[in-house]
């Protein structure tokens, strides 16, 4: 199978993005790189020069006029939520997609939710903003003709999103179980515009599942001289996703993330959704996620699970599955 060279030197781009450096404030080179906040989690930024480079190099779809009426109710010191209703209501299909969300086994409600209102209400402001922003990110990319079955990338986003925030309700006095939710969707978001841009895409996608050796976004770093990673950071950037799901659609094939434990937010969130798509994998295929292998000791610390527990997830995932 063909795929251009791999074994050039990576974009130095991908070196910063991909490799932790330790909490360093203050490191800008070849428009990555890390800041230190005022809580102290070291944060990735992404240089306007390169979020240039993708918005002029990538099809990007424009939020749409009910995104931007939702945001802008969100952004009200108290929206009103029969108003948030009525702008989803506007969209069947969006509509459509909320209930479904909602209805899910992942939310495991007691009874099924047939109104929009009722579901806002559930969802939380958060949570409908999130869905919504999936559900619409999903229609608009689904306009247009790529090398991937779009259907199929969605539905395995769905599903690893629901096994994600299954896991992450077992962290609830820690974590926001949408935000999970949201976080392990959007993670692989720039899948989609790699996909559109380049027609041999499926290629390198097909050689990654095969590799443990190298990340997805090692290879594509070294065929492309970009990677879904800091495409996905520049469409969650623009479409205006919470900073924490940002940092994790930058960071999800950062495989030092772990390395130097520290306890935060952040970092269970990573742990939840790696343990998430390692749990999916093994429903489908049978076998461990090329990233398993380098983060499997580090995710079962975090989370505070052993192989029992594994095999607990597994076996009550089966609704999960889209």
């Amino acid at each position: 199978m063909e795929v251009g060279p791999i074994d050039c030197q990576p974009h130095p781009m991908a070196i910063l993005i991909l490799r932790y450096l330790a909490f360093k404030c203050s490191i800008y080179q070849q428009g990555v790189g890390v800041l230190q906040e005022n809580s102290g989690v070291a944060m990735f930024e992404v240089d306007e020069k390169v979020m240039d480079n993708i918005k002029r190099s990538f099809t990007i779809p424009s939020k749409p006029e009910l995104l931007i009426d939702l945001q802008n109710q969100l952004k009200l010191p108290e929206p009103d939520i029969t108003l948030i209703s009525d702008i989803i209501s506007k969209d069947v299909g969006i509509a459509a997609g909320v209930l479904r969300v909602v209805n899910s086994a992942a939310f495991g409600l007691p009874r099924s939710v047939t109104d929009i209102k009722q579901a806002a209400m559930f969802l939380g402001f958060g949570g409908v903003h999130s869905v919504v922003t999936a559900l619409v990110l999903k229609q608009s990319m689904s306009k247009h003709t790529c090398c991937i079955s779009l259907d199929s990338f969605w539905d395995k986003a769905c599903s690893v999103a629901n096994v994600a925030m299954f896991i992450a309700n077992r962290f609830k006095d820690k974590i926001t179980p949408q935000d999970v939710y949201t976080a392990a969707l959007f993670q692989d978001c720039g899948i989609p515009a790699m996909a559109l841009k380049f027609q041999d895409y499926f290629k390198i996608l097909k050689v990654a599942d095969q590799t443990v050796k190298y990340t997805l976004a090692e290879l594509e770093e070294r065929k492309y001289q970009t990677n879904h990673s800091v495409v996905g950071y520049f469409i969650s950037s623009t479409w205006q996703l919470p900073r924490p799901v940002c940092q994790q659609v930058l960071r999800h094939h950062d495989r030092t993330f772990l390395s130097s434990l520290d306890h935060s937010t952040d970092q269970l969130i990573y742990a939840v959704i790696k343990l998430a798509e390692n749990t999916f994998s093994h429903h489908q295929n049978g076998e461990d996620t090329p990233d398993w292998s380098y983060c499997q000791s580090s995710v079962q610390d975090v989370l505070g699970f052993d192989e029992d527990d594994f095999v607990d997830i597994l076996e009550d995932i089966e609704e999960l599955i889209v």
